[in-house]
């Protein structure tokens, strides 16, 4: 009988000791809680598509959303950001002179 519980408990102890173990691993695979903060500001990137309102730039390896100040954008220009949202995922750009 006591053998029964001791192997019972020990059984339990390993699920959720393997249960707990997977959960971390899932937690640390999730994809961080994105914001455009202020470390993006000044920074180049490159518009993904052409656009004169609102397109796609990539920003240090990222894709952003993106408004333009001055005017239309065309996919491959280079740009960089001149403010960022601190609630959404949208960034303001302007073209530059670069060519990438």
């Amino acid at each position: 009988m006591i053998a029964d519980v001791a192997w019972t408990l020990g059984l339990l102890l390993a699920v959720g000791l393997v249960g707990f173990l997977v959960s971390g691993v899932f937690k640390t695979r999730r994809e961080p809680f994105r914001t455009a903060n202020a470390e993006l500001i000044g920074k180049p990137g490159v518009a993904m598509e052409t656009f004169t309102a609102k397109g796609r730039v990539k920003v240090q390896g990222e894709v952003w959303t993106a408004t333009s100040r001055t005017g239309i954008i065309s996919a491959g220009e280079s740009i960089r950001v001149v403010s960022a949202s601190e609630d959404l995922l949208q960034l303001e750009v302007e073209k530059t002179s670069d060519k990438s």
